[in-house]
């Protein structure tokens, strides 16, 4: 603040258009306390900021995986202050980072994929683009054995994981109270996600399941597997299993896909960050049934499932 004659003056300066500032001072009259004036509040207008950032530089990938790349830039600068930035997988945002690092996710494996990016400020110029970077996705690391893990019921979804369990247990189907053959009812339903694969035309959907209906007389269990190729929710290729008469002798029997199709719809595809499942009910009969799950290799039995896809 500085005096003129018998005024006083005050300019503030490094304000952003549109902040409301509000200015007051503090006097003292001879002989009593300190007052604060009355306060006073302006919006700051001045000239609109046209001066876009400079274009980030050095733009790499510091790793990848078979679905995600990593990036990582140079700041850049502006007259006012860079707010943050716009990453483009070719000409299409898909990002809007306030730091100079970066991952994109959700991609394909072994895919060539090229990105730039631009910084942005408080009044929405966008920078020139930086150096554009290419990246090859890793190969998918694809196991095509999935394995039933421990833990489902006719309420409570299971997976399948690539990797066996440690020690055999079992999931316990419920009864059948009548006759469920070629319809899904109230099954034991283990899946997996993010299968990234090519569909090998020369092979077929294999299954091993290990069931024990005891000694009940009239039990059959039935399987159904399911292929959503793009992770979208849809099961483009759902095939349905002839159904497996159990024997009335308590230990397991092993039904598999040589027990044929009974019905089969739609074609396969590649996998692209795809689901797999399968269903494994009681069709007949009134009483449940166990199922082998998480058994270790040197177990046996193990209940699995070998997708034609590589």
């Amino acid at each position: 603040m500085t005096q003129n004659g018998s005024n006083y003056e005050y300019t503030g300066s490094g304000l952003s258009n549109g902040v409301n500032v509000t200015y007051f001072y503090t006097y003292n009259l001879t002989g009593q306390p300190a007052k604060d004036s009355t306060h006073f509040t302006y919006s700051h207008i001045g000239a609109a900021d046209t001066q876009a950032p400079t274009a980030p530089t050095f733009l790499t990938s510091p790793s990848k995986t078979s679905t995600s790349v990593s990036l990582s830039w140079t700041a850049s600068t502006d007259n006012i202050g860079v707010t943050g930035y716009e990453v483009y997988k070719g000409a299409t945002p898909i990002g809007s980072p306030t730091g100079t690092t970066f991952t994109v996710t959700g991609l394909s494996a072994n895919t060539e994929y090229t990105f730039t990016v631009k910084a942005k400020d408080e009044a929405g110029n966008l920078s020139a683009a930086s150096n554009a970077v290419t990246v090859t996705t890793s190969a998918s690391m694809f196991s095509n054995t999935l394995f039933v893990r421990d833990g489902a019921s006719s309420t409570v979804e299971g997976t399948l994981s690539t990797a066996a369990g440690a020690a055999a247990s079992t999931d316990t189907t419920a009864s059948a109270g009548g006759n469920w053959d070629g319809t899904v009812h109230t099954p034991n339903t283990y899946v997996i996600s993010g299968l990234t694969g090519t569909y090998d035309s020369t092979k077929s959907t294999a299954f091993n399941v290990y069931a024990d209906s005891g000694t009940s007389v009239g039990n059959a269990i039935q399987v159904c597997v399911s292929y959503d190729f793009t992770g979208d929710g849809t099961y483009d290729r759902v095939e349905m299993y002839n159904y497996f008469a159990t024997d009335p002798v308590a230990g397991f029997e092993l039904y598999n896909q040589t027990a044929g199709l009974k019905s089969a719809a739609g074609s396969f595809a590649n996998l692209n960050n795809g689901k797999v499942k399968i269903e494994v009910w009681n069709a007949l009969g009134n009483n449940t049934a166990a199922i082998q799950t998480d058994a270790a290799s040197a177990e046996g039995n193990q209940s699995k499932v070998v997708i034609p896809f590589s």
